[in-house]
């Protein structure tokens, strides 16, 4: 009777530990932050003709109900300068949005297509970029075969950087 009434205890205290540690993940997961940017790099053609070509202008911003997925208003910045062209979002990306925001990306460039293939033959190079600052020490990312698939289509490479960060009072 008394080793039943200690493994009880002992599985009643391993659930709340568990149920700590789930609580604790989820609140690291919800102090990341994480970014998504498109650039592109081209050998000689200037940053005004790509924001030309791409129709955004450094002040363009999507209409505030036009979100890219349900709980979140986009902004779209852009920042131009001789070396490359960068179109990111405004706000930090939710962890579960991630898809959706390279998704607002691909639109944009799907429209393009041909222009982009004429760009990828002059040695331009397109990339896709996820930046998070997290806190948590193992991080995995879940994308789509098919949004993959779209990415190598259009020529667009995709860099995900993790940078770690220790202790909460380094933000």
């Amino acid at each position: 009777m008394e080793d039943t009434d200690q493994a009880e205890k002992k599985a009643e205290r391993l659930g709340l530990e568990v149920q700590r540690s789930v609580a604790e993940l989820t609140r690291l997961r919800g102090r990341s932050k994480k970014t998504v940017s498109l650039l592109i790099l081209h050998p000689f053609l200037p940053a005004t003709e790509i924001t030309a070509v791409m129709s955004i202008r450094p002040s363009s911003t999507l209409a505030r109900g036009e979100a890219i997925a349900p709980g979140f208003e986009p902004e779209q910045r852009l920042k131009a300068d001789r070396t490359h062209w960068t179109l990111k979002t405004g706000k930090y990306v939710k962890h579960d949005l991630l898809e959706a925001h390279i998704e607002w990306i691909l639109q944009i460039l799907e429209g393009r297509t041909p222009t982009l293939r004429q760009w990828l033959a002059e040695g331009a190079h397109l990339q896709i970029r996820v930046h998070e600052r997290s806190f948590l020490r193992l991080n995995a990312w879940r994308l789509d075969a098919h949004l993959l698939a779209r990415l190598a289509h259009l020529g667009v490479g995709l860099d995900i950087l993790c940078h770690y960060q220790n202790t909460e009072s380094e933000y």
